[in-house]
């Protein structure tokens, strides 16, 4: 059984993103077939169902995504390619679905680059240098697409819980997309860039917390690790010693090289961790904006829209703004709310939020540790606390992460 085809030291890659529906269950694929399996538990225990063939393709399957339901017992279904993206409507209810293809796209997505939006039958695609929105699958089969960017590179994005927006996040900028009325016509929008303020790393991954409020997992800067005092204690080489020589420059045949030198300690002067940050943003148009402390929060945020760029920000920022020539600044500006260091993860990703317990799990494709921080007195406008952590066998990575549905209402990591 496989979730999908990646190389799990990829970046951003959760292959249980949008691959769970509240009603069918879980897509997985084998190779060049996808696999619909019902989840159900029994005495706490995911019980495994005899699983439905939805269909055979030409080309191995890298992930898929579920849209919402836009009928009664109508969904689509999204198969991610590795040239091209599958469009699937599917009818009825298990074990009688029709699954039939209604649309080809010639993209290729970023991982999490499927969006569906929560409320419509609209796919948002990302690229790495477009955005594209594809709608009316079986009429007019709309299409709708902005500006490709020329230098900059998209890393991730996600629609609000209403779907009236839609942030992308470039560097440690946000594109922040809003309709009056996005049922009526998609080019009709509002949009604004903004630079998230005291952000060293990028932005790696996003989710939506409210119609208003997203929460941003930023990795540490390749520039904060070449500092002056080292990561790990190396001894002197000047030092003739018997321990040196054997233990570092020439080990035991028991232990090799690499192992030597990751078995170093750590140098307890060389604090990486704290830069790695949570940033919970506020995209309300309507409101002025606003900066609370909060308890734990590593510093006090200010907004800061690219609009207003002085000379220095002119060369690292003026390609960006030149490809929204059609935008149209936003009523105010968006605000910062809370600021949270995240210890042990280099480049957080897997982000999950849990509303029912109003949490979230931030983990890596790269490390067995994931991390659970949960929002002070049960308000996503506070401050995050890290309040877990969940330490998987040492040689797993975790491939996918997602909450399973209610009524289940538990969490379900693939490794």
């Amino acid at each position: 059984m496989e979730l999908g085809r990646v190389s799990v030291r990829g970046q951003n890659v959760n292959l249980l993103y949008q691959a769970i529906h509240r009603q069918h269950g879980l897509v997985w694929s084998i190779g060049k077939t996808i696999q619909l399996e019902n989840i159900s538990l029994l005495d706490g225990q995911v019980e495994n169902n005899s699983p439905l063939k939805l269909g055979e393709f030409q080309h191995d399957v890298l992930s898929v995504h579920w849209s919402s339901n836009i009928g009664p017992s109508t969904c689509y279904l999204s198969v991610v390619h590795s040239q091209h993206v599958s469009l699937w409507k599917v009818d009825g209810v298990v074990p009688k679905l029709n699954f039939k293809q209604v649309r080809k796209l010639n993209v290729q997505p970023i991982p999490q680059g499927c969006l569906w939006n929560p409320d419509r039958d609209i796919l948002c695609v990302l690229a790495k240098q477009q955005c594209s929105f594809f709608f009316h699958h079986t009429d007019d089969k709309g299409t709708f697409a902005f500006s490709p960017l020329e230098d900059e590179k998209i890393r991730c994005g996600t629609w609000t819980d209403d779907g009236n927006k839609l942030v992308l996040c470039i560097g440690a900028c946000l594109l922040l997309y809003s309709w009056p009325d996005i049922d009526d016509t998609i080019s009709d929008y509002k949009s604004a860039v903004w630079r998230i303020p005291n952000l060293d790393g990028c932005v790696t991954s996003i989710v939506s917390l409210s119609d208003s409020i997203v929460l941003c997992a930023a990795e540490l800067p390749l520039e904060s690790l070449c500092k002056v005092k080292d990561t790990f204690v190396v001894p002197d080489l000047n030092e003739n010693t018997n321990s040196l020589q054997e233990d570092i420059i020439s080990p035991k045949k028991s232990v090799s090289a690499t192992e030597a030198l990751f078995s170093l300690s750590r140098n307890p002067h060389f604090d990486i961790e704290s830069t790695t940050q949570l940033v919970t943003v506020s995209l309300e148009d309507e409101k002025d904006p606003c900066s609370i402390s909060m308890t734990g929060i590593k510093g006090i945020l200010t907004p800061e829209l690219l609009h207003f760029y002085d000379r220095d920000q002119r060369n690292t920022y003026t390609r960006t703004l030149s490809l929204y020539r059609k935008c149209k600044v936003l009523c105010k500006d968006p605000c910062s709310i809370s600021m949270t260091g995240i210890k042990g993860i280099l480049t957080p990703e897997l982000l999950v939020y849990i509303p029912n317990i109003k949490s979230v799990v931030v983990g890596s494709n790269t490390q067995n540790l994931l991390q659970v921080f949960t929002f002070q007195n049960g308000s996503i406008t506070s401050a995050l606390t890290k309040t877990a952590e969940v330490k998987l066998d040492k040689q797993e990575r975790p491939k996918g992460i997602s909450q399973m549905l209610p009524p289940l209402q538990t969490r379900l990591v693939s490794c």
